[in-house]
């Protein structure tokens, strides 16, 4: 059951229980208890209408947004504490370090990643009273809410080789035959990205429409996706909504029109990046010197759904999502 834990009182040295992890071992109801720090539970959280009454009675110092108590990765110190608390900021940990989870959160940032992942259930976020009272009270789902946060970016390095047994969602398939469900929760933050992003990306720009397709073509949402391509079609930076088109044909599938798109997309600067984590996700991969968006739309066109080969073909395809949509928010920014 997803719970929002509220810790209502203790200072950011008591929460970080000096320095120890927030784990099994440091941060349950019980050691809370102990050391003097009063924690209550809302369930119910994936709407705010569901726990903002509980939030606007509390005094609370920090909010804890999560799956269970015991999943959290360590807090450095009470000083990191104390950073995020004076820049209003958010921290996430995750279930699992070097997770599919873990590495997205780090590639993308908070902000973005919240619009793809359920990061409460991916593991915990820690926000200060203020920052969360402010964003819950524009916020209409809990994907809004998270993405309104300001998210501190400053921890941790995105990890070289991504540990697949600790992904805690269903990666995209290959060919949808529909949208996720979990596209309702997401529309209107999507179709209103322009008031949740930072100033420094250019809402006028082409890219800024390409990342609309990429935050579509997650949820299988194909025909919003392609019609956000189809709007920024030839431009861009490195002409990401091109890329996102021929994602979206080679998902339909029709495999010659995504190499058709591909072929318009050229190089990619995401294609050497896709290409290590590939070969650390399949021998097949090993010997390539370089990446081939044809050759790939080929080795999807073959796999069977179940097989070794499908679940090879969705961890690459979800990699070049992400590092896709990194590259795209790269281009958006002023």
């Amino acid at each position: 059951m997803s719970t929002l834990h509220i810790i209502t009182s203790g200072c950011a040295d008591s929460v970080c229980l000096d320095g120890h992890s927030l784990n099994e071992h440091s941060l349950n109801e019980h050691s809370l208890n102990e050391r003097g720090i009063r924690c209550d539970s809302v369930e119910e959280i994936e709407n705010p209408d569901s726990f903002s009454q509980s939030v606007e009675q509390s005094d609370a110092e920090w909010f804890l947004l999560t799956e269970t108590m015991t999943d959290a990765r360590q807090i450095p110190s009470p000083e990191f504490l104390k950073a995020i608390q004076e820049k209003g900021a958010a921290a996430w940990f995750a279930k699992s370090s070097d997770s599919f989870d873990d590495f997205t959160v780090r590639t993308l940032g908070g902000t973005m990643a919240s619009l793809w992942l359920p990061l409460w259930k991916a593991g915990s976020i820690l926000a200060p009273s203020q920052a969360f009272r402010s964003a819950l009270e524009k916020s209409r789902s809990t994907y809004e809410l998270l993405a309104r946060l300001n998210w501190d970016e400053s921890t941790g390095e995105v990890s070289q080789e991504i540990d697949w047994e600790n992904c805690s969602i269903d990666l995209p398939v290959l060919a949808p035959t529909k949208q996720r469900t979990e596209l309702e929760q997401v529309l209107r933050p999507i179709r209103n990205l322009e008031e949740l992003l930072p100033d420094s990306y250019d809402r006028l720009s082409p890219d800024f429409t390409a990342l609309k397709a990429g935050l579509y073509q997650w949820y299988d949402a194909l025909e919003e996706s392609h019609r956000c391509s189809q709007q920024a079609q030839h431009q861009g930076r490195h002409l990401g909504a091109d890329y996102w088109h021929a994602i979206m044909h080679r998902r339909e599938p029709d495999y010659s029109n995504s190499k058709y798109w591909f072929r318009h997309v050229g190089t990619s600067p995401v294609f050497d990046q896709l290409l290590r984590y590939a070969q650390t996700i399949s021998e097949e991969f090993a010997s390539i010197e370089t990446w081939n968006p044809f050759a790939f739309v080929d080795y999807c066109s073959r796999c069977n759904p179940g097989t070794r080969q499908e679940i090879i073909a969705r961890r690459i395809q979800a990699v070049e999502m992400v590092l896709l949509m990194r590259q795209t928010m790269l281009d958006a920014q002023r």
